[in-house]
């Protein structure tokens, strides 16, 4: 068991590691790969606006399957939407020039990525269940590094060349995760284990939201804090822009967040044992408030690199703090989709910031809406201290 478990381990690091790089390749730059296409800005904010609200509805109900159907295995589903992804990134790279089918295939390709991150985290959790251990915390940290690292070597392959080549590098890093995720945990007879362990009927997702109050009055609070982290690192460029800065210095601001963000995540599973999931989430959504302040009245690239830093106290802690506290707090039948709802609030707030952040700066300037993204973040972390409890009773 020891052999496999370390394998199992292994597996699930460059399986985050994998996915992340995903995530930073097909969203960091996919603005870039739209409008080098002919899409203009605010076809591109209206289709990730779509595809955001598509994963908002259905995420849902995929995560109730997982939990009604676990026998089945997570990891088919994840197998599942990477076969489809692959499959639209591959029309992607044969599309002629001026395609129509460019822009859905591209959210599509979106879509499966959305939804595979709440199965992917609950993969490791649900292990846990029948004494397997998988090291999420690491394995996160990890991911998040390799973030950081292949926007910088992906920003300077497409300096050298364009950015046609995006939809190549995300295909090449899903195949490599089908192959990492193929054969995931099948040597350890989890089908028998699962039949064994369960023992109770997930709730419906309405029955879930009626049940779980106070946790969704916590995901209501994730909506409204992420609302400035959102606006931030999509409309970045605006933010070092009237300080004197550039594209380079958006790269390295990012890369400084996701570094740091790696050494929190990593040590998650170590925190949680020291320090409790509540006090970790409210001290985190104060110091959103602190960043957001600091990202307002920057007046030079310094004290934006320092804003950047404070990812290490603020996201780096509330993400993966949230992971942990819905699988603390949920019992093991609906884990699946706490995890999913988990996932959903950035995803909805990703929606609002597109959309309302990018009108507020049009009128008005990226000062006011940070600023509008602080208050909203000062009202979430108010509800974080409502909602969030010690106790296991959080219905």
């Amino acid at each position: 068991m020891g052999k496999k478990l370390r394998s199992m381990n292994v597996q699930y690091v460059l399986a985050m590691a994998l996915y992340l790089c995903s995530y930073s390749v097909i969203t960091v730059f996919a603005s870039s790969y739209l409008l080098e296409k002919g899409c203009s800005n605010s076809v591109i904010g209206i289709s990730f606006s779509v595809v955001g609200a598509l994963t908002l509805l259905t995420q849902p109900f995929i995560a109730s399957a997982a939990d009604e159907n676990r026998e089945q295995k997570v990891r088919w589903m994840i197998l599942v939407f990477l076969a489809v992804s692959v499959a639209a990134t591959g029309g992607l790279l044969s599309l002629p020039e001026g395609s129509p089918f460019l822009l859905p295939l591209f959210m599509l390709v979106e879509y499966c990525l959305l939804t595979i991150q709440p199965l992917l985290n609950s993969l490791a959790f649900i292990f846990e269940s029948y004494g397997i251990y998988i090291h999420f915390g690491i394995a996160r940290g990890i991911g998040s590094a390799g973030y950081g690292f292949s926007s910088i070597l992906v920003g300077r392959m497409i300096e050298g060349t364009s950015t046609r080549n995006v939809p190549f590098v995300y295909l090449i890093a899903n195949l490599l995760l089908v192959l990492v995720l193929f054969n995931y945990g099948r040597e350890l007879g989890i089908q028998k284990m699962e039949q064994i362990a369960r023992k109770k009927a997930p709730l419906s997702t309405w029955s879930f939201y009626k049940k779980y109050k106070r946790f969704m009055l916590f995901i209501l609070a994730s909506i409204f804090i992420y609302f400035a982290h959102v606006t931030i690192f999509n409309f970045f460029i605006h933010i070092v822009m009237p300080v004197g800065g550039s594209e380079n210095d958006v790269g390295k601001a990012v890369f400084l967040s996701t570094f740091l963000e790696a050494f929190a995540t990593a040590a998650m599973p170590w925190l949680v044992k020291k320090i409790s999931c509540s006090v970790i989430l409210k001290f985190a959504a104060v110091m959103f408030i602190v960043r957001n302040i600091i990202m307002c009245t920057a007046h030079s690239m310094t004290w934006i690199y320092i804003g950047s830093a404070f990812q290490l106290v603020s996201y780096a802690l509330f993400y993966p703090g949230s992971i942990f506290y819905a699988n603390f707090m949920i019992p093991e039948t609906d884990r699946v989709k706490s995890q999913s709802l988990v996932t959903i609030n950035y995803t909805a707030s990703s929606i609002f910031a597109s959309l309302i952040g990018g009108i507020v700066i049009d009128l008005w300037g990226i000062g006011q809406a940070l600023m509008i993204g602080t208050a909203l973040s000062c009202v979430g972390a108010i509800i974080v201290f409502a909602s969030v409890k010690e106790n296991k009773n959080i219905q």
